[in-house]
């Protein structure tokens, strides 16, 4: 009774319009308070009582977004009191926030309970089928106040990850830790040459012919070797812009060098390099620089070498790496061969004009602070090559892609498998965690006719922007039009330890099972004690090195062989009697989530 009397209370005091110009929803309960705009139902501010500032607030989308299937969106943000065709509408006790357009309708309710804040969503499709709800809609946090971002992990890397908070904030571009390719298409190249380079869609492998002057650059040992040799050669040069080729093809040119009017080259490859392929590429390429070395007026040349800090292993259609690369320029006797780490270093490069000759590893991508910065670079290149510089590209559509700095970071995850539907954030405003509440109690097969019974999956973000840190959370979902869908509840906790809301959000969820509860005392002993196997391979593979495990083992495989799950029924049903001869093995798993069939 006296339980039901202090929810009363809390109830009737939990909204009331505040403020001069009456703009914002309060509500709260014994850990914190929410504000809500009242001209779309944005979370305003999430604050920790005893606190003044706020740890979280709604982003761009406002309280919600919804993905149709036709890929377009919408999001609470485009909703307003003062719209007709756009309206959002709320009724304050208890606090139910309707939204409604032509193409769909979504109510909110907020319910306050004793620990949390819940969020029940109802959506219903108007126009098209809905595909996705974000629920909250993309939260926001100041990532300069954040002391560490809680997010689960794919089960099969870990349990989950505490961020710092420099993950959240802008990347310096002078030291990056990673990097990422954006999209240039063909301008790249055409500010250079003019014009576009020729794209075959044929994927047959043409036959090689060297040149005349081919045999001159590359030697008659190694132009024997490639006459008649197959390559991929899907993105040659034009006949224009190829002023000297060495080695050529009935799809066109395959290594060539255009002179732009000027006293170098800038040298090609006519197409993507698959494994086949880069034996003789890397020979190619060595070949011609050292004939520029043999030729070169000065003692001792210098040979740069684009070999990015923290950069990518290889680039876009091609597949030699850049320590192939550097391995193979170790070869270079009688020049001084220079790694340029980033594009400050290929521009000082370029502008010095003392570098005879510079190789681009990165197949269809070049190296560059942004975007528009790569104008700049191209600039640089045509210049150098005018001068008498010698370029390499050494891949698929030179120039098509820019490789800068990743300025910002994100990571995203889909649940499952992410270990849990989860975050937690701790500040200097305090602390909070969202999660949802979808216990697994029905029966099975129960959902087919009870929607509500249905496991909803996910997909879990967290990154940073320009406009500071966030995090979405996102339910993959299948709604007709005309039917109503309920989400399951999302709950905020504030105030708690990690720990402790790790519990709730067990609590909520059913999972209240331990290991103990679950298996023999014999087994559990087994398991604790065995070592977590990943076995990769086929089943001939498998089966040879059963032996060469450690035990006690829990093995696991995830091999998806041509026939699916069946066919990987089969190899376990070989495998388990072969492992009865290794005791105490602990257990034998196969994954199945994704079974192909």
């Amino acid at each position: 009774m006296l339980l039901e009397i202090a929810l009363l209370v809390l109830v009737s005091n939990i909204i009331s319009a505040i403020g001069d110009n009456q703009d914002t929803l309060f509500l709260e309960n014994d850990d914190c308070s929410v504000r809500f705009s009242t001209e779309n139902g944005a979370i305003v501010a999430l604050t920790q009582k005893g606190q003044v500032e706020s740890i979280l607030s709604s982003g761009e989308e406002g309280l919600w977004s919804v993905g149709f299937v036709d890929g377009s969106e919408i999001s609470a943000a485009v909703f307003s009191s003062s719209s007709t065709e756009r309206n959002f509408q709320y009724s304050p006790d208890p606090l139910q926030m309707t939204y409604q357009s032509p193409e769909i309708k979504v109510v909110i309710n907020v319910c306050p309970k004793a620990d949390c804040i819940e969020f029940i969503g109802e959506v219903t499709p108007l126009d098209k089928i809905v595909l996705s709800f974000a629920f909250p809609g993309r939260l926001r946090f100041k990532s300069d106040s954040l002391d560490r971002f809680i997010c689960p992990m794919d089960g099969n890397q870990s349990v989950g990850t505490a961020f710092k908070s420099t993950f959240f904030q802008r990347q310096n571009r002078e030291e990056p830790t990673a990097w990422e390719h954006q999209l240039v298409g063909p301008r790249g190249y055409r500010s250079i040459f003019g014009g576009n380079i020729e794209i075959r869609e044929d994927e047959t492998r043409a036959t090689l012919k060297v040149t005349p002057e081919g045999r001159e650059w590359l030697g008659s040992e190694l132009a024997d070797r490639l006459e008649g040799a197959k390559a991929l050669v899907n993105r040659p040069s034009p006949r224009e812009h190829a002023n000297l080729v060495l080695v050529d093809s009935e799809h066109g040119s395959y290594f060539a060098g255009g002179n732009l009017d000027g006293y170098g080259y800038l040298w090609r490859v006519g197409g993507r390099v698959d494994n086949p392929d880069v034996q003789n590429v890397k020979d190619i390429v060595i070949a011609v620089i050292k004939k520029l070395i043999s030729s070169s007026s000065k003692e001792i040349p210098k040979i740069g070498l684009l070999a990015l800090k923290q950069g990518p292993q290889r680039g876009g259609w091609t597949n030699i790496r850049v320590d192939e690369w550097i391995k193979a320029f170790q070869s270079l006797s009688g020049a001084n061969v220079e790694m340029l780490i980033s594009p400050k270093a290929m521009m000082d490069g370029l502008k010095s004009q003392k570098f005879l000759a510079i190789l681009n590893p990165y197949g269809e991508w070049l190296p560059a602070n942004d975007v528009d910065d790569m104008e700049t670079g191209l600039d640089a290149i045509s210049q150098y090559v005018k001068a008498g510089g010698q370029w390499f590209e050494v891949g698929g559509y030179t120039f098509y892609c820019a490789l800068q700095p990743i300025r910002y970071f994100s990571y995203k995850v889909p649940y499952p498998a992410a270990f849990a539907d989860f975050f937690h954030l701790d500040t200097q405003m305090g602390s909070a965690s969202i999660y949802r509440a979808q216990p697994r109690e029905h029966a099975p097969w129960e959902g087919a006719e009870n929607p509500d019974a249905i496991f909803i999956p996910g997909r879990l973000s967290i990154g940073g922007d320009e406009r500071g840190g966030y995090c979405d959370r996102i339910f993959g979902i299948c709604v007709p039009v005309g039917k109503g869908w309920r989400a399951p509840a999302v709950r905020i906790r504030v105030g708690k330890s990690a720990a402790e809301n790790l519990g709730a959000y067990c609590e909520a969820n059913g999972i209240n099972r331990r290991l103990k509860d679950k298996m023999s005392p014999e087994l559990l002993e087994k398991f604790r004690n065995s070592v977590l196997v990943y076995y990769a391979g086929n089943c001939k593979e498998k089966l040879e090195n059963i032996e060469l495990l450690p035990v006690p083992s829990q093995v696991h495989f995830a091999d998806y062989l041509k026939g699916g799950l069946i066919r990987n029924i089969q190899i376990t049903c070989r495998l388990i009697p072969n492992l009865a001869r290794l005791r105490n093995f602990a257990s034998f798993s196969i994954n199945v989530t994704n079974w192909g069939i």
